[in-house]
């Protein structure tokens, strides 16, 4: 058996170097751009979650910095057997499918028109949890105009978010109390809205869950009336 026989069957040193040297470089480059990739998707994750969450608060933030309510004397403190102020701001609990949200209920000059109604002034508005046909709660909100309105939740409010798994407000007065509920037709209240409204919001996508808070400052305020 010749020499050149006993070379054709195996590789050189040199060969066996260059060729780990060259899968090395492919396996670099590949890291990186699988690295760049996921960096990329978080960016995208993360923007849209951003979007999300200007989107849900900006509705908000424009309903309650429209928000009307009754000064004195055209307001009246109210008596034992009198009804409701038709302004009455209220923030209370709901229990929903077994878990507690809260419920946010006030007058705003924010009224948004559906279909072919094209009617303006004054409106109810609610926002609230409704438990879903997939069995998981939508964050909707109710729009009524005072003279036409029945004041309760419909279940064709539109959804402002979906797959909430936490709506909770919190209601801060003059003096920086925070408070989970508020009545503005309460003596416990002095018969006033509160200053600001904190509003904590947990959102579940796929795997993950998302907090998104913020606080929203009201743009007018009621006089103690004793």
């Amino acid at each position: 058996m010749n020499k050149d026989n006993l070379k054709s069957k195996g590789f050189t040193l040199v060969e066996i170097l260059l060729a780990v040297a060259i899968f090395g470089i492919l396996m670099i480059t590949l890291f990186f751009s699988f690295d760049s990739f996921i960096t990329s998707g978080n960016a995208i994750k993360n923007e849209i979650l951003e979007i999300e969450r200007k989107n849900i608060f900006k509705k908000i933030s424009i309903d309650l910095k429209s928000i009307y309510i009754l000064h004195a004397p055209r307001y009246l403190k109210p008596e034992f057997d009198s009804s409701f102020d038709d302004f009455r701001f209220l923030g209370d609990e709901t229990s929903i499918g077994g878990s507690f949200f809260s419920r946010l209920k006030f007058v705003s000059s924010n009224h948004v028109a559906l279909g072919d109604d094209t009617r303006t002034g004054m409106a109810q508005i609610i926002y609230y949890i409704r438990l879903n046909d997939e069995n998981k709660f939508d964050l909707c909100r109710s729009d009524n105009l005072l003279c036409f309105q029945d004041k309760k939740a419909k279940m064709c409010d539109p959804v402002i978010c979906k797959n909430i798994e936490k709506f909770e407000l919190f209601y801060v007065d003059n003096k920086n109390n925070k408070y989970k509920y508020w009545d503005s037709e309460s003596s416990e209240f002095e018969y006033i809205i509160p200053t600001s409204v904190i509003i904590k919001i947990q959102i579940k996508q796929r795997k993950n869950i998302i907090n998104l808070e913020t606080t929203i400052k009201l743009p007018i305020y009621r006089k103690v009336l004793k």
